[in-house]
């Protein structure tokens, strides 16, 4: 995960998975103070490439530095959409979304937890307990169903349908 931090606090601004890149812009920014930090929290192969390495890459690989600045882009691109949510959508609405956009829509939209509840909270924007709430809440509308680390969405649609009125 990667990590903000700032006067004791932290924020988590994303997550990685298998073939994720992160601090490319230290590459391009001379002198700059890293704003964000990467922390482990499963096992994993980390390949460090040196600066002069992947400038040397860059300027013999056209097409190697049309996929660094597509990914880059994507990066700046979803945390633009971050901060449009964060400012202009409930809690509610983020937690609905994010269940939304990571469920398995077979099998009725099966989504399992693939860290803690608190990590996703900070990338949410909420604090863990207000999580845990909106959670409580949504259970007992019978909008998802929760056993352990396991997220079920019995109807999507309706999911969905109750993100539009919470926002109306």
């Amino acid at each position: 995960m990667i990590v903000c931090r700032a006067n004791g606090g932290e924020k988590v601004v994303r997550t990685l998975g298998p073939g994720d890149s992160f601090g490319e812009e230290g590459v391009f920014l001379e002198n700059m103070e890293s704003l964000v930090s990467a922390q482990a929290t499963s096992a994993l192969f980390l390949l460090h490439i040196s600066k002069d390495s992947m400038l040397s890459l860059l300027e013999r690989d056209p097409a190697f530095a049309m996929r660094m600045l597509s990914n880059m882009s994507r990066r700046v691109y979803t945390l633009l959409k971050d901060i449009e949510s964060y400012t202009l959508k409930s809690a509610t609405q983020r937690v609905v979304d994010y269940f939304l956009e990571h469920a398995q829509l077979q099998d009725g939209g099966q989504f399992r937890f693939n860290t803690n509840k608190a990590l996703v909270a900070s990338l949410l924007n909420i604090t863990p307990e207000h999580f845990s709430r909106i959670m409580r809440e949504l259970c007992a509308r019978k909008l998802i169903t929760v056993e352990g680390r396991d997220v079920y969405i019995p109807d999507p649609v309706r999911l969905q349908a109750y993100e539009t009125l919470e926002s109306g």
